[in-house]
């Protein structure tokens, strides 16, 4: 396997409490890069009052404030990325 890294498409981002976004991420290799399948990605968010995360990589704001999302390869759990969230008053 030639994955070097992981990252998220677009960084940090915001959403209004309430809304979703679907997290796309980016896998480089040592020969290019390329958009990861989801269902191999395990995702985490440090502060689910703020925003949830789905096993799809589904974010949905829960209430405004600040939290991050760790992504890590399912295979290879020490291979992660996190990307910040803010998450807006409606």
């Amino acid at each position: 396997d030639d994955l070097t890294t992981i990252a998220v498409d677009g960084g940090n981002f915001s959403i209004a409490n309430g809304a979703t976004k679907k997290l796309k991420v980016i896998g480089i290799f040592k020969n290019g890069t390329g958009i990861l399948d989801n269902a191999n990605l395990t995702f985490t968010s440090a502060a689910t009052a703020t925003a949830t995360v789905a096993t799809s990589g589904l974010v949905t704001g829960k209430a405004a404030g600040n939290t991050n999302i760790t992504i890590a390869v399912t295979a290879k759990p020490a291979m992660a990325s996190i990307v910040g969230v803010t998450v807006t008053a409606s």
